[in-house]
């Protein structure tokens, strides 16, 4: 590949890292404004914070969940959700459908982990964030490491460091190429 063709390859990576960073920002911030949970191209993604979905889905690991309709969901589905249980003080859960039943002409759920001895959630479940769709043991383990302020200093560190050290070589690059011209 030429030079000329691998900075324009260069330019249009970097240019799509920056609209997607972009995007991510602008739809995070529209999220937390219109108080619901940040879509990125159409899935939400948590953390585990139990082991009630051992061995399936273990806790630390972190899920994707891509929008669905409630009509859509059938026992046996993993949703996800806003626990309804005024204890859990609003955290999101993925379980078990175990029922989908109709209350008032509303959708319901009824739903449990599958961790051996689970009992099923005491309250019934109305909205749903979407469906379980894969879990990263690897980016959950990312995701609890940056969770912790020393550590997402330390990573700006070496990607700052990282960043210095690039632009450097660059420059002795561009001084090597201006001292092998000036000497022709």
């Amino acid at each position: 590949m030429k030079k000329g063709r691998k900075k324009v390859v260069f330019s249009i990576l970097i240019f799509c890292i920056f609209a997607l960073a972009f995007y991510i920002a602008a739809e995070s911030l529209s999220a937390m404004k219109a108080g619901r949970q940040p879509r990125i191209l159409g899935y939400t993604f948590h953390v585990v914070i139990t082991d009630s979905m051992e061995p399936s889905i273990n806790r630390g690991d972190f899920i994707a969940a891509a929008y669905a309709d409630k009509k859509d969901v059938k026992a046996g589905d993993y949703i996800v959700f806003v626990s309804p249980n005024p204890q859990l003080n609003g955290k999101t859960i993925v379980h078990k459908v175990s029922k989908v039943f109709l209350q008032e002409g509303e959708i319901y759920f009824n739903t449990t982990g599958i961790k051996q001895g689970a009992v099923p959630d005491e309250y019934p479940v109305k909205e749903i964030i979407g469906k379980y769709r894969f879990k990263s043991a690897f980016l959950g383990r990312v995701f609890a490491a940056l969770s912790k302020i020393e550590n997402l200093l330390f990573l700006s560190l070496i990607i700052y460091i990282l960043y210095i050290c690039v632009r450097q070589v660059i420059r002795i690059a561009g001084i090597k190429k201006e001292l092998k011209q000036n000497k022709n």
